[in-house]
């Protein structure tokens, strides 16, 4: 059965740039929709988008479910205005500064509000009940983490509050076992780069905690009530039990 696509109806739509994040939230009619942000046929610059719903092949149950999609694309800097088009219509709304740093448009597209020194720009619908909510930062997202020959360090939640907890573990997919202690550094995306904070602490038992091939082992780790809001990442080294390389290993995590 061929898959047919449609205007979907959304409640929010947010942007960030200038590499442009649009985030639509809606709701579908039922499970058997699929929700996605698509460029629009039209030859116009700059570029309009559309938030489609899918038909998916089967029968399902007439129940509404709520959806979250997002669309990153290249958008040129000197323009004001994102079009997207919607089952309800279209929205166009005018990009405004959101902050300095990039926590400041990943909070809204979260869900939050645009922080005090931000500027905001907001469309709102009477007849819809909708309204729609831009920002504009001119930093970059950071670069993923990679794994390094098949060792990774993973961060659980990747999403903390303030005076928070995750747990960060040495996931080993590698083929030696590796060998690490409990020291760690925290870093924080300022827009540019990774800049060291003091956040971890500066003395840890000397405990050597080893880890075979296939196996994992978490370490918790808290924050402090007044970390700043924004990206960072646990910084780990680990050595390679056979060769002692060294292994330099990432985690993200996001404090909101």
């Amino acid at each position: 059965m061929a898959t047919s696509c449609e205007l979907a109806q959304r409640t929010t739509i947010r942007v960030s740039g200038p590499k442009i994040l649009i985030v639509a939230d809606g709701e579908l009619p039922s499970p058997g929709y699929d929700a996605k942000i698509m460029l629009r046929p039209e030859d116009i610059f700059p570029p309009w988008y559309e938030v489609l719903r899918c038909s998916r092949p089967g029968f399902f149950a007439h129940i509404i479910v709520p959806y979250r999609v997002s669309l990153t694309i290249e958008y040129p800097e000197d323009q004001e205005t994102v079009t997207v088009f919607h089952a309800d219509g279209e929205d166009k709304v005018t990009i405004e500064a959101c902050g300095e740093q990039l926590s400041a448009c990943s909070a809204v597209v979260g869900g939050g509000a645009c922080p005090e020194e931000a500027d905001e720009s907001t469309g709102f619908s009477k007849e819809h009940d909708l309204y729609v909510r831009v920002c504009r930062t001119h930093d970059s997202a950071p670069p993923p983490e990679t794994e390094q020959d098949g060792v990774a360090l993973l961060a659980d939640p990747e999403v903390v509050a303030p005076g928070g907890s995750l747990e960060v573990t040495v996931d080993n997919g590698g083929a030696q076992t590796v060998t690490y202690g409990l020291v760690y550094t925290i870093e924080r995306w300022d827009g540019k780069t990774w800049q060291k904070t003091d956040i971890a602490p500066t003395i840890s038992p000397e405990i050597l905690l080893v880890t075979p091939p296939g196996m994992g082992r978490p370490q918790p780790i808290m924050l402090p009530d007044d970390i700043e809001l924004g990206l960072f990442r646990v910084a780990k080294p680990v050595a390679e039990q056979e060769t002692d390389k060294i292994l330099e290993l990432y985690a993200q995590f996001e404090v909101r």
